[in-house]
């Protein structure tokens, strides 16, 4: 039966994760002297509560707790902020010379070749900057051109950019993902033939790789050896290696709405079917040894060998932590429960890393295992199975639902759907990963030295095409997903909190458990209540950026209205998307024109209207402003200088001459949004102090 008090580790993880968030994500570098002070003053008070706890345990106990509670809070704290990546304040938007170390094999993107580099050294002008901090770099260049390989040492010339969100409400927030693993900038290269001096740049230092063995050239190895359609390689990459470069989008889109994005991610499942395959595989050194110890050490030194190769990702470190204090207390002859490992690899991991604990990976990986530890013995003991194929279908199906349920609120909060046929999926797909697993750990010494590789080759791609059609099939199904589905932070928090009080009353049913389930389920209806209430008597006005269009948002209440206006077709597709995604048609009733059509206000909405060449009236009686376009005229200034309104929105570049005429009064802003080029903002920016540059401030919004 779950205990929490069988799970003393949760007694530490939960104070050290909560200051690690704390210090990782509001407390500042310099405070660290603090924390430590602080730590040392309350590990004296810990010190002298325990002296006092063995004379009167009575009268000391609940102090002695709260001082542990707040010294790895503390220390928690602490760690985060030493944790937390530095700014290297680099000189941005001017010709800089870098040398780095390339990490991953570039991609090619739209434009371009993107990859990871290490940044070394920065040169600028007469100065040079030390730095260690990660650069995504694009850099263009012809096919037959030779581009950078991992572990070797470049060279290149061009421009640093600082990373920078849209602003846009509702859009994750990339700038601070990006910051959380130390990555600042991007840099792009300059082309090598279209400037002279950048051929004597861009180039290659060292010729040998920096490291031998790398996770990447060891994957390669290990997928050279398979042969077959495109799909079915990508597939066993990031199954068995975690290599999930080759992934198209539309595999991606049919595994998401198969629900089965999991399988693609080394997680759990995969590292415990290869625990699987190692323990029954080396039971010959039990035999010939006859002791237990070396079979565990064997099986936890490659476990944690596939870490390295698959990168050591959230998911796989948190399981191979959890098999290898497992094959411990095995080797130790100790039984623990399989909470108390799981808590113990998230402290370790958080530990080593705060900011792990922010990853959607990190959380979902979690989420997942604890849900179906604790869940699901509990949906299994339901029905009672005597047939063996049956029994094996219903406790994998039960498997996959308590998955679902624990990380529900999750995958609704940070991806807005929910699969409906995972639990087909899991039936489907499982069985098969098994045998891909299996067969791949089976054949890797066989492959290596050139033994049977066409039959394995062609069982594992058979594999993998069977099991790509399997997720097609599903994907198909009618409603195989339920989108425009959307959870504000505080509903998430709240009904994770009632997911975990209801597992907490399915094993203790006290008359406190059911107090606290009905108060949380109370406080979650009032919150959703609260939220409802507050969308339907609230407006706001929104101008998103982005690069070559506007958009233009008004919603009162639940009727929103888009004005958009584009120079190119992949701008327009992004903005569809982002309205898709973030004004789903389950919150609001949507409503989308042109920007610069005649339209009449139409009940409690907004309307556009022309009042002159290149100047539009767009807004409602609440709040409303000009919309001054490229054909605009200075000598066509009347109703902008009698009236402008609570905001002067600049489309398309108009001539500002003119504009520097219009009287901007403590109410009025003036903005300028992405369908602006970069020199017309900074030029702008000269003449108007109080402007609104979206590209450099953000998305601009105005709440009522």
């Amino acid at each position: 039966m779950f205990d929490l008090r069988r799970a003393p580790i949760v007694r530490l993880l939960v104070p050290f994760a909560a200051g690690s968030v704390m210090g990782f994500q509001y407390a500042h570098s310099e405070q660290v002297w603090m924390e430590i002070l602080f730590c040392l003053l309350l590990l004296i008070i810990l010190v002298v509560l325990f002296t006092l706890v063995k004379k009167q345990p009575g009268y000391f106990m609940g102090s002695f707790s709260a001082v542990v509670f707040l010294l790895f809070l503390a220390a928690g704290c602490g760690t985060g902020m030493v944790a937390k990546p530095a700014d290297p304040d680099l000189p941005l938007r001017k010709d800089v010379m870098i040398r780095g170390e390339v990490l991953e094999e570039p991609q090619p993107g739209k434009r371009s070749w993107v990859f990871t580099m290490r940044l070394r050294m920065v040169v600028s002008d007469d100065s040079a900057y030390a730095a260690n901090t990660i650069l995504n770099v694009y850099l263009e260049t012809p096919a037959d051109s030779i581009l950078p390989l991992p572990g070797e040492c470049w060279q290149f010339y061009g421009q640093l950019v600082a990373i920078r969100n849209s602003g846009n409400p509702g859009q994750h927030d990339y700038e601070a993902t990006m910051h959380r693993k130390n990555c600042w900038y991007r840099f792009f290269v300059h082309d090598q033939f279209a400037l002279n001096s950048a051929r004597s740049f861009n180039r290659r230092l060292d010729k040998r790789t920096k490291q031998t063995l790398s996770s990447i050239s060891i994957r390669k190895v290990l997928s050279q050896h398979w042969e077959g359609g495109a799909k079915e390689i990508s597939l066993l990459k990031a199954v068995c290696l975690g290599d999930k470069s080759g992934l198209t989008d539309d595999m991606r889109q049919v595994y998401s709405g198969a629900g089965g994005m999991h399988l693609l991610a080394v997680s759990g499942l995969h590292v415990g079917l290869i625990w699987w395959v190692l323990h029954h595989s080396l039971s010959w050194l039990v035999r010939l040894t006859r002791r237990e110890i070396y079979r565990a050490l064997t099986i936890i030194a490659l476990l944690w060998f596939y870490a390295f190769i698959t990168g050591f990702s959230s998911s796989v470190c948190r399981s191979v932590t959890m098999f290898t204090l497992f094959s411990v207390a095995r080797m130790l002859d100790q039984r623990s429960h399989p909470v108390n490992g799981i808590l113990v690899s998230a402290f370790l991991l958080i530990l080593l890393n705060p900011g792990r604990i922010m990853d959607v990976g990190f959380q979902l990986s979690y989420a997942a295992i604890l849900g179906i530890v604790t869940l699901y013995p509990i949906l299994r003991s339901m029905l009672k199975v005597k047939n063996r194929i049956l029994k094996w279908v219903w406790e994998a199906a039960m498997v996959s639902l308590a998955a679902q349920i624990s990380t529900a609120p999750l995958v609704v909060y940070y991806f807005h759907q929910l699969p409906v046929y995972s639990l087909l999926t899991s039936l489907v797909a499982i069985p098969m990963l098994s045998c891909m697993l299996t067969l791949f750990v089976i054949s890797i010494p066989f492959m290596t030295a050139g033994l049977y590789t066409d039959q394995f080759n062609w069982l594992l791609v058979k594999l993998g095409g069977l099991m790509n059609q399997s997720m097609e099939m599903v994907a198909s199904l009618p409603g195989s997903v339920i989108d425009h589905l959307y959870l504000d932070r505080t509903s998430m928090y709240l009904i994770v909190t009632l997911i975990f009080l209801g597992i907490v009353l399915l094993y203790d049913r006290t008359t406190i458990s059911r107090h606290l389930m009905l108060l949380m389920a109370f406080a979650v209806l009032c919150w959703s209540s609260w939220s409802r209430y507050s969308s339907f008597h609230s407006s706001e006005f929104v101008v998103a950026h982005f690069n070559g269009g506007s958009l233009v948002t008004f919603r009162v209440g639940i009727r929103v209205d888009h004005y958009k206006w584009c120079r190119d077709p992949k701008t327009a597709v992004y903005m569809d998307q982002y309205v898709e995604s973030v004004w789903g048609k389950r919150r609001y009733g949507i409503h989308t024109w042109d920007m610069c059509d005649s339209l009449q206000q139409k009940g409690s909405g907004s309307g556009c209207q022309q009042v002159d060449r290149g100047i539009w009236i767009l807004g409602n009686n609440r709040f409303k402003g000009l919309v001054v376009t490229g054909s605009f005229r200075p000598d066509h200034l009347k109703i902008t200088t009698s009236n402008p309104g609570d905001f002067i929105l600049l489309l398309g570049e108009p001539r500002w001459a003119g504009l520097l005429e219009i009287p901007l009064h403590s109410g009025c802003s003036l903005i300028v949004d992405g369908s602006n080029r970069r020199w017309y903002s900074n030029l702008l920016k000269t003449f108007h102090d109080r402007v609104h540059i979206t590209r450099d401030h953000g998305a601009y919004l105005k709440r009522w």
